[in-house]
């Protein structure tokens, strides 16, 4: 059985590609010089139209091969790279990529932030006419309850809307709480007061007593300082009801 030789493949001696692939490279004007040099016969089959080059060198051409290859030089980027071995564009095309690479990085990263800044605002909107709605639909009803002939108190229900509503065009803007406002209502009135549940579960706030024309001017105040103003208000008397 007859033995195969292995083929000579021939490497260009600046870029260390086969000299068909050179063109392809940032240092084809190196190989070109290097296998025009080197390897002429090659040369005149890889580049048919390039011609000769002269290796005759003009003085500023001599005095640039005459530098030894450790001689330091600036890369486009500004920063010191090798010599003109060939090292010195491995380094340049390093940096560039690197420096390609992080503004990218930056780029996606405020692309990433304007995304979360323009979500962040959708969401804050949404919540927002979440909040309209929620106030347009609320309604704080104040009702009258008549004990006997001489004796009444006023019932207040709907105030949960403070709890969980801040306002939007007010200046307070300040939640309030059901025990803070009953609280205020027993200071305000000098009566006892008291927090009970109703059928739904939620707080009302009892006041003995017959304040219900005060109790209405309180809540209207309220309402206004805490930028509430499209919250509705109900008043029910039973004892009018009950004429009826």
């Amino acid at each position: 059985m007859t033995d195969i030789e292995p083929k000579s493949i021939l490497y260009c001696g600046i870029c260390s590609w086969p000299p068909e692939f050179c063109e392809f490279g940032i240092t084809k004007k190196k190989c070109q010089t290097w296998l025009n040099e080197n390897h002429p016969d090659l040369y005149q089959s890889v580049y048919p139209t390039a011609g000769n080059l002269s290796t005759a060198n003009t003085p500023d051409e001599s005095n640039k091969k005459s530098k030894p290859n450790t001689t330091d030089e600036k890369d486009i980027t500004g920063e010191t790279t090798g010599g003109e071995d060939g090292s010195n564009d491995d380094i340049v095309t390093k940096k560039l990529l690197e420096k390609g690479v992080s503004e990218l990085s930056i780029s996606k990263e405020e692309k990433l932030q304007q995304e979360l800044n323009k979500r962040a605002a959708k969401e804050e909107l949404k919540l927002e006419r979440k909040q309209l709605e929620k106030i347009s639909n609320s309604k704080i009803i104040i009702k009258k309850i008549s004990r006997n002939k001489k004796k009444s108190i006023v019932s207040i229900s709907g105030l949960e809307i403070l709890e969980t509503t801040a306002g939007t065009t007010g200046t307070t803007n300040n939640k309030v709480s059901i025990k803070s406002l009953q609280k205020k209502f027993s200071s305000k009135f000098a009566t006892g007061t008291s927090v009970v549940k109703n059928a739904e579960n939620k707080s009302d706030i009892l006041i003995q007593g017959d304040v219900f024309e005060e109790v209405h001017q309180f809540i209207i105040n309220l309402l206004q300082e805490q930028g509430l103003n499209d919250i509705k208000i109900e008043l029910t008397d039973d004892k009018l009801k009950k004429k009826k």
